[in-house]
């Protein structure tokens, strides 16, 4: 079961690092670590993901999958999905899925996903963070994405247990399916909350930006986009935006 076992911490470096030293002693699969608060929490590309003690969650799975390697790369957007399936379940809010690790609200960054690999000798498994903003008031000016809670969506507070129970019992149920069968209705389910496919979009890495239309999701979790010469490219790395993103962004 999800989140069985849960070690919790007060006070920790990053949930992901502590659920990838409790991989590596063996825990079993679908172990949660969760925090009140992260002194180095992060989102990918190594950017820094601030959350006040107490007001959101932060929590990290243990997985071992038994699919293809190759099909690890579509585990964030599982995980998105299942933070969308649950913000819907617990507050009645629909929510949009951004390739590859973002949930957005409107244009406003609701949740993130921070999908990790640990590989030995000794061991094989894959973490997946999750930060998900519930009760924090105010963020951050220079945050980019503009980050947003659902207190803020709301105007009231939500039960982080209760909303961590909801998530777990959803990431397991999506996790099984696609075990079993693949990562095909994972996809459908994603592409049914992006609003990016069909759309002209920014992609930028550390270097550029360029001006491309989000044509589908593939298989192996790729995004397939086409650009203004019409050329076809499947992309695994970089950051996609409805406007162009300033040079400190990227």
């Amino acid at each position: 079961m999800f989140g069985e076992p849960r070690y919790h911490f007060p006070l920790v470096d990053s949930t992901n690092r502590a659920a990838r030293d409790l991989a590596r002693s063996g825990v079993p699969e679908g172990t949660l670590v969760t925090a009140d608060f992260q002194t180095a929490g992060r989102g990918r590309r190594e950017r820094r993901w601030f959350s006040e003690k107490g007001r959101n969650i932060l929590a990290s799975y243990v997985l071992r999958p038994s699919r293809p390697r190759e099909e690890s790369s579509t585990l964030p957007l599982l995980a998105g999905v299942a933070v969308a399936e649950t913000v819907f379940q617990a507050c009645g809010l629909q929510v949009s899925l951004k390739w590859p690790n973002d949930v957005l609200a409107g244009d406003a960054k609701l949740a993130g996903i921070l999908v990790e690999s640990v590989a030995s000798d000794e061991c094989s498994a894959v973490i997946v963070g999750i930060g998900v903003n519930v009760n924090q008031p105010v963020f951050p000016q220079r945050s980019r994405p503009r980050p947003v809670s659902l207190r803020g969506l709301t105007g009231r507070e939500w039960p982080l247990e209760d909303l961590l129970a909801i998530l777990s019992r959803t990431f397991e149920k999506r996790y099984v399916e696609w075990c079993s069968d693949g990562p095909a209705s994972v996809l459908a389910a994603w592409r049914e909350r992006s609003t990016m496919l069909g759309r002209m979009v920014w992609l930028s890495d550390d270097h550029a930006a360029r001006r491309v239309c989000a044509l589908d999701i593939l298989e192996d979790g790729s995004l397939l986009v086409v650009d203004e010469n019409g050329n076809r490219t499947a992309v695994y790395a970089g950051d996609v935006s409805l406007s162009l993103p300033a040079k400190g962004e990227r």
